[in-house]
């Protein structure tokens, strides 16, 4: 499933980008279940976007960025207090 040519695991930096939090994890890929590590969950309150939030998750990896990522992001809820950010493909 996923393992690359060479049998190793894949890593893949996933994130669920909701309207009021930012949740990420680095799931390892193998033949077997993914396994999440290095489950975070940041306010988006106050932060700059998107792209900051990564930046805050990656900056506290002990082992660096994945090469792959995974997000899944909410769509707009009209008249909500969610957040203000706009991401496009």
């Amino acid at each position: 499933m996923g393992d690359n040519a060479a049998g190793e695991a894949l890593t893949v930096l996933v994130a669920d980008i909701g309207g009021s939090n930012s949740r990420f994890a680095v799931a390892t890929l193998t033949r077997s279940w993914p396994k999440l590590t290095d489950l975070v969950s940041f306010p988006n309150a106050g932060a700059a976007g998107l792209e900051a939030q990564v930046e805050r998750y990656l900056a506290g990896l002990p082992t660096g960025a994945p090469a792959r990522a995974c997000f899944a992001v909410a769509g707009p809820v009209a008249a909500s207090g969610s957040s203000p950010w706009r991401a496009s493909p």
